[in-house]
């Protein structure tokens, strides 16, 4: 775990992290999106409360998913 600029960096499951009301609905292609994060991994963490309420990163989070991984880094924000 590593503190930097206001947040902390860590490990979650996706399971563990929980998405709320959200304003986007439609995810949109993420064919691009899952190609990336494939080939380079991820750039930008998403962003979750400290009880794992998802802040940003819907898109991401569900790029993940789909490519069958279990945990992401995240960035902790109160």
């Amino acid at each position: 775990m590593s503190e930097v600029k206001g947040h902390i960096e860590l490990h979650r499951t996706i399971e563990s992290i929980t998405v709320g009301a959200r304003h986007r609905k439609d995810l949109g292609d993420l064919d691009e999106l899952m190609k990336s994060i494939h080939t380079v991994g991820l750039l930008q963490p998403i962003t979750v409360t400290p009880d794992g309420l998802l802040v940003c990163g819907r898109r991401r989070l569900e790029a993940m998913r789909r490519l069958g991984m279990r945990t992401l880094k995240v960035w902790v924000r109160s």
